[in-house]
């Protein structure tokens, strides 16, 4: 870390390393255009150490994460588990998990199940069908 202080130009490991960031994080800054690089060649990436400190002084990668929103549990005589949903509406797992993440379908773990709305999944497969 102390050899670092002293440079004027650093790669993307060191970078990486200056900011105790991944490798990836580091490009991903220089394709968004929050850190400005130079390509010396095709395998080379130069980064002004100026430009990380003016990185943090312009607070460009500072931004609040959105809030989840927490929804309450429903009662379980209001769910369906996987494996209610698979024998009701005959669609493979794969299927139903595929349409609990597209659809931002919330799901409850109890114990070893995993729970859904059965107005969720009802108001989506009813409609299909």
């Amino acid at each position: 870390m102390q050899p670092l202080k002293n440079v004027e130009f650093l790669d993307t490991q060191k970078a990486a390393v200056l900011l105790g960031v991944s490798r990836s994080f580091i490009y991903h800054l220089i394709n968004t255009g929050k850190l400005v690089a130079y390509n010396l060649s095709i395998r080379r990436t130069i980064i002004l150490k100026g430009d990380i400190e003016q990185l943090f002084q312009s607070r460009t990668l500072m931004a609040p994460l959105p809030k989840k929103k927490v929804s309450k549990m429903p009662a379980i005589n209001d769910c369906y588990n996987m494996g209610e949903i698979h024998e009701r509406f005959k669609i493979s797992d794969a299927a139903i998990y595929n349409l609990i993440k597209r659809n931002n379908i919330d799901k409850f773990q109890v114990g070893r199940f995993t729970y859904v709305a059965k107005k969720h999944i009802e108001s989506i497969l009813l409609n299909q069908i």
